[in-house]
Order: C-alpha cells, then structure tokens, then sequence
C-alpha cells in the first residue's frame, strides 16, 4: 500500500497581493499542510550555504551583502533584467 495513495498536492500562485497568504491560512485552518517555497528558498540560501555559494560562481560575489548574506533585491533586478530567471530557478529550486 502506497502512504500517499490518497495525497491531494495544490499548487498555489499568483502576484503579490493576490491573496495567497490568506488563502494558505485558510487551507492550514483546514488541517492541510503547507510549503511555503519562499521560505524554504530563504533557507537554502542563507549565508554561508552551499546554494548561495553556487549563486555568487554564477551572479559574482557582489550579490551579497557586507556581511555574507544574500542581496535579493539585486539578485533580482539581475535576474529579471537579464532575463537569467531560469538559471536562478533551476539552482535555487534543483
């Protein structure tokens, strides 16, 4: 017997201010569990780590901060400027 035989996934997006907060709060009220890849990308690029390591070989060391941590708003003008959104993708969501 498979344990996720009857296991629903939903997949939740949408622009900033959609709602998608106020929806995952209703879910988690609900009894379902909840991945915020937000979060998790935040984790797995803390300083020090090795995503963010790969990240600076890729977007060079000025994507940080002074003190090691990630600069996100600048990797993300890059990103999006450069149209480089699927390298970031495909390092920070492997």
């Amino acid at each position: 017997m498979n344990c996720f035989e009857n296991v629903m996934i939903v997949g939740l997006t949408g622009q900033s201010g959609a709602g998608k907060t106020t929806v995952c709060r209703v879910f988690e009220q609900n009894g379902f569990t909840i991945i915020n890849a937000d979060l998790v990308a935040r984790k797995v690029t803390v300083k020090g780590s090795p995503c963010l390591k790969e990240l600076c070989e890729f977007f060079g060391q000025h994507i940080l901060f002074e003190d090691g941590s990630l600069n996100r708003r600048l990797l993300g003008d890059i990103v999006f400027a450069d149209k480089k959104l699927e390298l970031l993708n495909s390092v920070t969501y492997p």
